[in-house]
């Protein structure tokens, strides 16, 4: 589980440096949409510039795991969010059946 959840964190952080992947929506739909209270008491502040999208990531938490035993082509899907109580969105990574990450989508 370790193993996947670390491959999953990576290939988060990679599709962040694309400004139109679904981390990067994620992070500046929360970034936008969260209460300064939120902010505040999930990074320290609520000072939206100070909040770096590398910082944003490292609060992610894993939230729910699917695993596919049936599929012919997906294995597992993880379910990233930054709190139930702040959003319903959390960033899905899926993994094929080899362990490879076949795709990273913002779902609600």
């Amino acid at each position: 589980m370790h193993r996947f959840d670390r491959i999953a964190r990576e290939a988060v952080a990679a599709e962040l440096e694309d400004d139109d992947s679904a981390v990067a929506l994620y992070v500046t739909h929360h970034l936008a949409e969260l209460s300064d209270a939120d902010l505040a008491a999930t990074f320290g502040t609520s000072r939206r510039e100070e909040i770096e999208p590398s910082r944003f990531l490292v609060r992610l938490m894993l939230d729910h795991v699917g695993l596919r035993p049936d599929d012919p082509t997906y294995l597992a899907t993880f379910d990233y969010t930054l709190d139930r109580k702040l959003t319903q969105y959390v960033l899905a990574v899926t993994f094929d059946q080899s362990g490879e990450v076949v795709s990273v989508e913002m779902e609600s």
